[in-house]
């Protein structure tokens, strides 16, 4: 389901990149939205450290889940700061926009990939 989930983000972020849906946001929207971004990364990354400590298989999926949704937050400040204070994405940070953007799809693929050998591994444990 996780991978499903990943490769459904690929329409949105090459919408975002291509700029294919303008929408205009306030600074103090953009302000908002990285302080939130910010917010939800941190917390998500401490979570994520103590339910490592977890034998709960549940707790660490959530906060799996926590930390790839504050991942998705960072690509979203990513387009609106440039849309906010760049006034759109031009060539040069279009190239930086998709790589940024590829390279955090990729990771949260990743993610998936070790975190769902890592469940295997540990259900596998338990029976």
């Amino acid at each position: 389901m996780l991978f499903f989930l990943d490769l459904s983000l690929a329409i949105p972020l090459t919408l975002m990149v291509l700029e294919q849906k303008n929408i205009q946001y306030s600074q103090t929207v953009a302000i908002a939205n990285a302080a939130y971004a910010a917010y939800k990364l941190i917390m998500a990354i401490k979570n994520k450290k103590s339910a490592n400590k977890s034998k709960n298989l549940s707790i660490k999926m959530l906060r799996f889940l926590n930390l790839k949704d504050a991942l998705v937050a960072i690509l979203s400040l990513q387009y609106t700061l440039i849309i906010t204070f760049d006034k759109g994405i031009n060539k040069n940070m279009q190239i930086l926009c998709a790589i940024s953007t590829f390279t955090i799809w990729l990771t949260l693929i990743i993610m998936s990939i070790v975190n769902l050998k890592k469940f295997i591994e540990i259900k596998n444990d338990k029976l």
